[in-house]
């Protein structure tokens, strides 16, 4: 079987982690708090030479970035349409308003569009380098810089980006990263802060002090399961249907972590949000140290994709979460490929993902991008992850061809 996503990252050794921290006695008094949450911070603060801030997730990074901002409540936040709808989510969390642009080709800003949508309201702009695509963040930059609007990076889909020498993540104001189990680097659930706007960090760790509490025991439990159980059973998906099977049962009893809650997917309410668990900053670490050797493997994946599908000039020097591709017929493609015993990922079949995102809830309304909303009725995205092998990326390129 080939997978796009169930925790793409997760290798023996991370799952072997994941295990002596759920059995091993001694290390229980460490699940919640302990020296692998300074050790992670430290190492992002060298990476980036900024200040960095651990948090649960990538969503509750951004909601503590805008918040720490202070900017009037009901501001505009400019966002590309062409994201998740945990990003509109937490501009709405912080009593903020989304404002959509379009994007080009690349798959990021479109920037004449992004030029009309600024008005006096806007606040912040905020860019995702889609999929490790870069941004031209230069011109965004310099856009912000003369309207005088914070620009935000987020680094979702790009940990490890470098443009022209310079890492992503350090041309704004401040960026958010996420540790989510699809992202460049997993540990299941987390995401941090970085910024060099000592101003907005201290804002940001007086407001967790009084309002981040520790992760509940079963919340911890659940996250470091998913490794395990990942590992354990995508060998066994289809032999006697053992793993699809197990698959299912553990979402069913809850053992496995949800991806997108349906109040992100409704863009209402609030969520819990809490300090990264010392436990998980331990398997973060350890994936941490392997995110050089993730993004060769993702570059020279992404190197064969282009030389047979020859659709994205350049992409193959870069090193993309996935890699997206045009096709006539998205459905026949996911079709044929599970029919190839190939799983693959449906994630942006609409502007405002998940697929079942409300996209007027998100205050999307349709129409309003139209490349955006034309791309994804016709996008597949292809694995690159260290799972994917040169014989498997063969493959699923000659699924594609034939379908």
């Amino acid at each position: 079987m080939i997978f796009a996503s169930f925790a793409p990252n997760v290798e023996a050794d991370d799952a072997l982690l994941a295990l002596k921290q759920l059995i091993l006695p001694w290390n229980w008094q460490q699940l919640k708090r302990g020296k692998d949450q300074t050790k992670l911070k430290d190492q992002l603060e060298i990476f980036f030479g900024r200040e960095a801030i651990l948090t649960d997730s990538g969503r509750n990074a951004l909601y503590q970035v805008l918040k720490g901002y202070q900017f009037p409540q009901d501001s505009e936040i400019i966002i590309q349409a062409f994201t998740c709808s945990v990003v509109p989510h937490a501009i709405c969390r912080a009593r903020l308003t989304p404002k959509y642009v379009d994007i080009d080709n690349n798959y990021n800003f479109d920037i004449k569009k992004l030029k009309k949508t600024i008005s006096d309201k806007t606040k912040a702009v905020i860019v995702q380098h889609t999929f490790g695509i870069p941004a031209n963040i230069q011109a965004i930059k310099e856009l912000c810089e003369e309207k005088n609007i914070i620009l935000i990076e987020d680094l979702a889909l790009s940990l490890g980006l470098n443009i022209n020498d310079q890492k992503a993540g350090t041309f704004g104001d401040s960026a958010i990263l996420s540790f989510g189990s699809n992202k460049v680097i997993s540990c299941s659930r987390g995401g941090a802060i970085i910024s060099g706007n000592s101003e907005l960090i201290n804002e940001i760790k007086l407001a967790i002090s009084h309002t981040e509490p520790d992760a509940p025991l079963s919340l911890i439990v659940q996250n470091l399961l998913q490794p395990i159980i990942f590992w354990t059973l995508k060998p066994l998906y289809k032999f006697l249907k053992i793993g699809k099977t197990g698959l299912y049962l553990c979402r069913k009893l809850k053992l496995l972590p949800t991806v997108v809650n349906q109040q992100e997917k409704n863009c209402s309410g609030n969520i819990p949000s809490y300090n990264l668990a010392n436990s998980l900053a331990k398997i973060a670490l350890n994936q941490w140290q392997k995110l050089n050797r993730f993004q060769k493997h993702r570059q020279t994946i992404c190197a064969i994709y282009e030389k047979e599908l020859q659709q994205n000039p350049n992409f193959s020097e870069l090193s993309l979460l996935t890699y997206p591709v045009i096709v006539k017929n998205p459905k026949n493609i996911f079709k044929k490929a599970q029919k190839s015993d190939i799983i693959l990922d449906d994630w942006y079949s609409q502007p405002i993902a998940p697929k079942d995102a409300d996209q007027k809830a998100c205050q999307y309304q349709a129409g309003l991008a139209p490349n955006a909303e034309a791309i994804c009725n016709k996008l597949i995205t292809l694995p690159t992850h260290i799972g994917i092998s040169p014989k498997d990326a063969n493959n699923i390129i000659q699924c594609l061809k034939s379908g």
